[in-house]
């Protein structure tokens, strides 16, 4: 590369990791306040920064999502970043050609058929006489993409009282828009924060050498008022889960750096020491899941959970890290990487 355009670079990088620690500042400024503390200088945030990026690989959006200006140096050396996520793990774990079952939300639906419940139709492969019988037996239904993530683009629609002819209009918008239509889940009353989604759990599964699964994180991901998914980068709010226990053991974080939410947001419910229930069963069906394609060691399992039980939502091949990662306080990439 030229020497000139590899100083432009740079030069970019290091004011993109400035004005970054200037926005971590101001959020750290506000909390200081509330607490009654002294936030940390730009400056020390900056130079902070790129020392987690030789420690552990760290960019600087890491930095702030994964709390890491909180971490001891013996911590930080041990987390897990997307550098070494990639570059050490992830390609041995769960090689392309296994992918597509995870991303492809249909393919996931039929090779896990026997862990769900829920009725569910894919209009690109369903007739339009299937989806009005469909529409017809659910009052609601629910509409996803059908290779989506992050919640976008999901919604609940009412069918009640639409006319047949209204009905294919929907089947043929929805067929569009290669959407996947599911039946809703009924949620457990204990499961119910002030919102209108269903709050699943992740849980997160590794495959070791000998193709026994280990637990790696468990975490409740609860939506936020009128919000109809869970997911962090929809609003969302994640609570670690004991893995053990199905216990909520800490206060909530947002992605982005938010934390010590104690109270879900908009309601007066406190969250730590909630029992996530049929946690057994939620165990078991992950577990049984994770040896149904042992090529694809890593698999983040979204569970919701029902009055009488559990359902069985999605498997993600790349679960995201940065939300166990960032409620860590020893770091995971030494036992991840223990299980390669």
């Amino acid at each position: 590369m030229n020497p000139v355009v590899r100083f432009k670079k740079q030069l970019i990088n290091v004011r993109i990791r400035w004005n970054e620690s200037k926005r971590l500042r101001k959020k750290l400024s506000e909390r200081a306040k509330q607490n009654h503390t002294i936030a940390p200088s730009t400056l020390y945030l900056f130079l902070d920064g790129y020392m987690a990026h030789f420690e552990c690989g760290a960019d600087i959006e890491e930095y702030t999502l994964l709390f890491l200006h909180e971490k001891k140096r013996y911590v930080r050396r041990n987390t897990l970043t997307y550098k070494r996520f990639n570059d050490d793990l992830y390609q041995r774990w769960n090689p392309v050609e296994v992918r597509e079952i995870f991303i492809k939300k249909v393919t996931f639906l039929k090779e896990f058929a026997q862990f769900v419940d829920r009725e569910w139709i894919y209009p690109a492969e369903a007739t339009e006489d299937d989806f009005l019988a469909f529409a017809h037996r659910h009052d609601v239904i629910f509409a996803k993409p059908g290779d989506g993530s992050f919640g976008i683009g999901a919604e609940k629609i009412d069918t009640t009282g639409k006319s047949d002819d209204e009905l294919r209009a929907l089947y043929s918008d929805l067929r569009s828009k290669d959407m996947l239509v599911e039946q809703c889940v009924e949620r457990h009353p204990d499961m119910i924060f002030g919102n209108k989604s269903v709050n699943t759990v992740r849980v997160v599964t590794l495959l070791d050498r000998q193709g026994k699964p280990h637990i790696i994180a468990a975490y409740l991901r609860a939506g936020v008022g009128d919000s109809v998914v869970d997911n962090g980068y929809s609003g969302g709010v994640s609570y670690n889960v004991d893995a053990k226990l199905g216990v909520i053991t800490e206060p909530g974080m947002l992605v982005g750096g938010e934390k010590d939410i104690i109270v879900h947001p908009q309601t007066d419910i406190v969250m730590v020491g909630r029992q996530i229930p049929h946690w057994d069963k939620v165990i078991d069906i992950v577990t049984r899941a994770a040896k149904v394609h042992p090529a694809c060691r890593y698999v983040g399992w979204d569970v919701a959970i029902r009055p009488d039980g559990i359902e069985f939502i999605e498997g993600n091949n790349r679960a995201n890290i940065e939300i166990y990662e960032g409620f860590s306080r020893t770091g995971y990439y030494s036992l991840l990487k223990s299980l390669t």
